[in-house]
């Protein structure tokens, strides 16, 4: 039988370029996530499940209209009531600044050790 090359299948379910680029920093930093977690009738970009954050990537194009920040409000109300720590993160920051991100991550973290 041959060997087949190991291939992220969670980096592989990421829906955007910026989804990608903070999955694959986080990744490096040592991070296990899980990508598209289900959660209700809802999916979490990037879960980690170990802290239960769910960070969520913002793209400008589905992100900026009030009808979508209304759902994003609900959806951010919906997963804290089951427990998950919600960080958003606009494209942007994820492109520009993306230590900054990585620095909000671990902040978190911090703070759930700390309970």
């Amino acid at each position: 039988m041959g060997r087949f090359p190991w291939v992220d299948v969670q980096l592989l379910k990421c829906e955007s370029p910026i989804e990608r680029r903070l999955y694959n920093r986080l990744w490096v930093e040592g991070f296990r996530m899980r990508t598209q977690e289900p959660c209700g009738r809802y999916r979490i970009d990037i879960a980690i499940p170990k802290y239960m954050i769910a960070i969520e990537c913002d793209g400008e194009e589905w992100h900026s209209s009030p009808d979508q920040k209304e759902k994003d409000r609900r959806k951010d109300r919906f997963l804290r009531q089951n427990g998950w720590t919600v960080v958003r993160f606009k494209g942007k920051r994820i492109v520009n600044r993306l230590e900054s991100c990585v620095e909000r991550v671990h902040k978190e973290i911090a703070k759930k050790k700390q309970w």
